[in-house]
């Protein structure tokens, strides 16, 4: 699943709803380490049968060997290694100069389970996990290194505590499970008697989204982390105990005011105080959170089903969920302006770049290529082959080094290429806006083309208005075009 789908699926929590996410690295530690274990091998078929025969009452290996049908020094060969595994041993006979080979205690215990143990001390790879603080097996996933983190944008997640593990923090029982599940097949069991040290150890990051859940009442913040799609408890248990939000700032930082929020709510204050009753929008939004909330959580059972029958079920829950999603972002529509959230708009942005049939408007401070990749640069292609009107604004200030040369590059060949697409650095774009035809416009804090990708990003209440009515759309786009025209075509 990207990002996107993920914020998507879990996108309400009972009492707080979803203010930002981002793709991250969560810490994880691979530890090369020596380890003492006792092997339990099968005992080999010659070794088996010469101890059966042995206990039988044979003696020597020339009655050994004609009683199994081999060649002496076959028989020979698997007393050497009983030998050495202490199963059987020379005797001497009361009243003769002569020993004859017997059965040792071990050896009988060794026939009773057909096995062997042997002890060895050997290397070993495990992973320690720098959240949950314990091993784990992280051997299917891709584990990045710093410099790849960084390359893609990835935040890194900071170990808590910022150390390496420790001798002590490898608890044997757990070492063992891990040895024993993902060992070499060719030992079938594996007892660990000690861990001895730790030779070496490498930080890498595993791939995961962290989701950030503002309190619908008071102040707190929860974070909750997607590994492989999936929900981990365990990473937002350990993440909150460790005060994780706390030394990251994160309350502080989605409380923060932002610049773009008197533009965000005088949009849509100025509209309802001449159009419709506050309370009406208000119920109207709280019932379309609750139908999201209803929608994710059938989403939800629908996957966890096992059955056919619950499957079935769970489908018909999601089916009426969604029908009541629809209804209720129907009559928004009808109000014509609502609220936006974070999981919204990079949904926003795709359906504009596909279906936008006259102009386009995007302003963003920053543009980057996880944003601005490859797929990106297609469907823009497509717009100006098609004769759409373009618009991209972008900059703010000394804080232009954020965007990326690569990415910037690309808009301005396309620019080149295109007579219908306006390039302008407007330096001081703290509002953020989608504008689409005739039909919507967006005005919003969320960074429409850097908002994937940034290793140094804060995180916001992202959130944002979105205007439905052509009278007012038409006004926004006006408003912006002189801007635009003002500027010219430039980088």
């Amino acid at each position: 699943m990207t990002p996107d789908e993920v914020a998507k699926r879990f996108r309400t929590r009972t009492g707080y709803r979803l203010a930002n996410y981002a793709e991250v690295g969560i810490p994880v530690y691979v530890l090369s380490i020596r380890v003492l274990t006792l092997i339990h091998k099968q005992l080999p078929p010659i070794e088996e049968f010469v101890l059966k025969a042995l206990a039988a009452g044979l003696k020597t290996t020339n009655d050994i060997a004609a009683f199994l049908g081999v060649d002496q020094k076959v028989v020979e060969g698997g007393l050497a290694e009983l030998a050495l595994a202490e199963a059987v041993s020379l005797t001497g006979v009361e009243g003769s100069r002569f020993q004859v080979l017997q059965v040792t205690n071990k050896g009988r215990k060794i026939l009773e389970t057909a096995e062997v143990i042997e002890p060895e001390e050997r290397p070993a790879q495990i992973y320690f996990d720098g959240i949950i603080r314990r091993v784990a097996w992280y051997g299917g996933f891709e584990l990045l290194r710093f410099r790849e983190l960084s390359d893609e944008g990835l935040l890194e997640i900071p170990a808590l505590p910022q150390k390496r593990p420790q001798l002590q923090d490898l608890k044997v029982q757990e070492v063992e499970r891990l040895i024993r599940t993902n060992g070499d097949a060719s030992d079938y069991k594996k007892d660990l008697l000690a861990i001895k040290s730790i030779d070496r150890f490498e930080r890498r990051f595993l791939r995961g989204v962290a989701l950030l859940y503002k309190a619908n009442q008071g102040r707190d913040v929860q974070v909750g982390f997607a590994v492989d799609g999936k929900i981990s408890k365990e990473h937002e248990h350990a993440f909150a105990m460790a005060e994780g939000p706390k030394k990251l700032r994160l309350e502080e930082q989605l409380y923060a005011p932002i610049q773009e929020s008197d533009e965000i709510h005088s949009i849509r204050d100025s509209f309802v105080s001449k159009d419709a009753k506050p309370v009406d929008i208000e119920a109207l939004q709280k019932a379309s959170e609750i139908a999201e909330s209803n929608v994710a959580n059938a989403e939800s059972q629908l996957v966890a089903a096992k059955s056919a029958e619950l499957k079935a079920e769970a489908k018909k829950e999601l089916d009426n969920a969604k029908e009541a999603l629809v209804r209720t972002q129907t009559e928004l529509d009808k109000i014509g302006v609502r609220f936006v959230y974070v999981h919204e708009h990079p949904a926003m942005l795709r359906d504009a770049l596909d279906n936008a049939t006259e102009r386009l408007m995007i302003n963003s401070p920053w543009i980057t290529r996880a944003v601005v990749n490859r797929e990106f640069l297609r469907k823009l292609d497509n717009l100006l082959k098609k004769k759409v009107n373009v618009y991209i604004g972008w900059g703010l200030g000394a804080e232009e080094t954020k965007s990326d040369p690569i990415a910037l590059k690309s808009l301005v060949d396309l620019m080149r290429k295109y007579d219908n697409f306006w390039l302008t650095r407007l330096g001081d774009t703290h509002a953020k806006v989608l504008l689409v035809d005739h039909k919507c416009a967006v005005v919003t804090s969320f960074n429409w083309l850097s908002f994937r990708g940034d290793p140094t990003m804060e995180f916001r209440d992202e959130q944002g208005t979105i205007v439905q009515i052509r009278e007012l759309v038409d006004q926004k786009f006006e408003w912006l075009l002189r801007r635009f025209e003002a500027a010219g075509r430039q980088v």
